[in-house]
């Protein structure tokens, strides 16, 4: 069963004040405010060296002190868990879980999500089996359960939904470096309004990922998806997913990714076809033992077809949704458990319908804790 670890709890508080030219995120009438944001979070490792156990949680505030901002007080939370059991040397079984509830669009979560949403709340779970037949043929056979439900809005509550999904990856390891994957995946997708467009979609890819050397490796899946509403055309695209992870130095790494395909519908009828492209890159690199910085930037291009709709007085049966998002964080260590930072955010956002385009502006500065 394997010794018990040493159970290991990281306690982080952090304290920002900033600055936001769009509060609101809207086209027109601006609200500015500086703010306060105060964030904890509670980390945990638990479990035996066979079944590895992690725990985190968090959760915080951010008031802004424009009393014409419509949300002064902006509330988040996040919980995640994972844990992993090996049964023996051919077959393991893992389990992941992530719910976030969030005021703001995050470019990091793996939907689609509308730049003017609101408070929303999603969750991702994810229970993997691996079994390895030889010394070159494995499998990956993953369950999959996630939704996304937006509150207070009524032109995000449209994509209020829940996933379930099923994959199945046959795994070859050509050579040290290089392993061959082909999957098939399947997912039923349920509207909490709209049933029309509830769906079943299959996916089919090939790929392989190759590891150049210790520091670089590249991950790489080509193919198509089929999607079939209740009501509808039954829609079908490419889907590509490409990553890249690249530690160029002993203190410094990147790591980019780019998917293309389909996406769920965002009108009531369903009778649009939804493809999305995002890409983005992070950069972290160390100047001194104290001094870091990092850097993010995101690019989400989404086209719709066949996507007039009143739920956004949209007229046009074709139309094309543009985000550009970047951050740039400083991380100055004073002592172990101390440590100052200061970043700044930019978010553009061009919609077809000029009133939904915006532009924001972050700036913070601030100190982290642990204890």
């Amino acid at each position: 069963q394997g010794e018990y670890v040493k159970p290991r709890l990281k306690f982080t508080v952090s304290i920002n004040e900033g600055y936001d030219d769009n509060v609101d995120t809207t086209h027109s009438n601006k609200v500015e405010s500086f703010f306060t944001n105060v964030y904890a979070h509670l980390y945990s490792q638990l479990g035996t060296q066979r079944t590895p156990l992690t725990i985190g949680i968090g959760g915080g505030t951010s008031y802004y002190y424009n009393a014409a901002a419509n949300r002064p007080f902006q509330n988040t939370g996040d919980f995640s868990l994972s844990i992993s059991h090996n049964f023996n040397r051919k077959l393991s079984l893992s389990f992941a879980s992530f719910t976030t509830y969030q005021q703001q669009a995050n470019y990091n979560l793996p939907v689609s999500q509308n730049a003017n949403s609101g408070p929303y709340v999603y969750t991702n779970n994810v229970l993997t089996m691996n079994y390895q037949w030889s010394r070159r043929w494995s499998t990956t056979t993953s369950l999959s359960l996630y939704s996304i439900i937006y509150q207070d809005n009524p032109q995000s509550n449209v994509n209020n939904r829940g996933s379930v999904g099923f994959s199945e990856s046959v795994n070859y390891l050509l050579n040290p470096s290089t392993q061959l994957v082909g999957t098939y995946s399947a997912d039923i997708t349920q509207f909490v309004y709209g049933s029309s467009r509830n769906n079943f979609s299959n996916t089919l890819t090939g790929g392989f990922n190759h590891t150049f050397s210790p520091r670089f490796s590249v991950s790489f899946n080509a193919g198509a998806s089929i999607q079939t509403p209740n009501q509808g055309t039954t829609q079908v695209a490419p889907n590509v997913t490409i990553t890249m992870n690249y530690a160029y130095q002993r203190y410094g790494s990147i790591q980019w990714y780019l998917n293309y395909g389909l996406d769920q519908s965002n009108t009531y009828t369903g009778n649009e076809k939804h493809t999305s492209g995002r890409t983005g890159l992070r950069l972290n690199q160390a100047i001194t033992p104290k001094l870091s910085f990092n850097l993010g930037v995101y690019y989400a291009t989404e086209h719709y077809s066949d996507a007039a709709s009143p739920i956004y007085g949209l007229t046009k049966a074709n139309r094309t949704d543009n985000t550009f998002d970047i951050g740039f964080g400083v991380n100055y260590t004073v002592t172990p458990k101390l440590s100052l930072t200061a970043g700044y955010h930019f978010t553009d956002y061009l919609a077809d319908t000029s009133s939904r385009d915006y532009t924001r502006n972050v700036f913070t500065l601030g100190a982290n804790y642990t204890f």
